[in-house]
């Protein structure tokens, strides 16, 4: 009886792991606000903390890919900021604006340089960034885009060897990103 409720477990964790699976075998992850798919199953970290605007929820998911396995990138990531309600206030185009340039300033100053200029992307009608920065300290390449959604802020991630910082990989990642209606 034992045996049995194990196999069974085992069963159905193996097919819970093949439906999180695209047809390219990469891990849809499905959070309440968004989805998004990785080469991996990401690890999840969520971090509070207080802000100019009161207290920040920071979810990140992070899949750092293994060294045995080839791969254009090193990591894909996404942090998801939940901002309380009402506390951006935030109505005019130059107010998202500066929004967003002082979020790129932001992720730039920790690591490193931008290497090109400040791209204004959008995705499902909200406004966003796309940055790559040059790492100060190892030869590395860190792909962003960032949207703001209402009271959510998404920043999307990738980071590769300077070699490969125009990929196929970068490009499904950041294309796989889907914001629910939650958003709306």
């Amino acid at each position: 009886m034992k045996r049995t409720f194990i196999k069974y477990t085992l069963l159905l964790s193996s097919l819970f792991q093949i439906a999180c699976l695209n047809n390219d075998n990469w891990y849809l992850l499905k959070k309440e606000s968004f989805n998004l798919s990785f080469p991996g199953k990401p690890i999840e970290e969520i971090k509070v903390t207080n802000s100019q605007y009161g207290e920040l929820k920071i979810i990140g998911n992070i899949y750092q890919v293994p060294d045995q396995l080839k791969d254009e990138n090193l990591l894909y990531g996404i942090a998801e900021t939940k901002y309380p309600d009402n506390s951006l206030n935030i109505r005019t185009a130059a107010q998202i604006d500066s929004f967003l340039l002082e979020a790129v300033n932001g992720a730039t100053r920790k690591v490193g340089k931008r290497i090109i200029p400040i791209k204004a992307i959008t995705k499902d009608n909200f406004p966003g960034r796309e940055i790559k920065i040059k790492h100060d300290k190892y030869p590395y390449i860190i792909t962003m885009d960032i949207y703001l959604a209402n009271n959510h802020m998404y920043a999307l991630q990738t980071i590769s060897e300077i070699s490969k910082k125009n990929n196929e990989s970068i490009d499904k990642f950041m294309k796989s990103f889907t914001m629910k209606s939650s958003n709306q």
